[in-house]
């Protein structure tokens, strides 16, 4: 959805920054294990760029889908 709504060239920025923002969150929010959330970060923050990269491929689809719906012929 959020390529969807995206405008032309906007689907890159917001898919890669909700994808990074759901992965890293998702960790930090799930995390309870014994050594300190601190030591964890920069592991969390290399798959959270996994999920910007999931972001950015999911986004190019949504705006793929509008524009295909916008224009049927191409």
């Amino acid at each position: 959805m959020i390529g969807f709504w995206s405008q032309k060239r906007e689907w890159v920025v917001n898919g890669i920054c909700y994808g990074f923002a759901v992965s890293f969150v998702f960790m930090l929010a799930g995390y309870s294990g014994s050594a300190s959330l601190i030591s964890r970060l920069p592991f969390f923050g290399v798959l959270g760029l996994f999920g910007g990269l999931c972001g950015l491929a999911l986004g190019r689809v949504g705006f793929e889908i509008k524009r295909r719906l916008k224009n049927p012929v191409d």
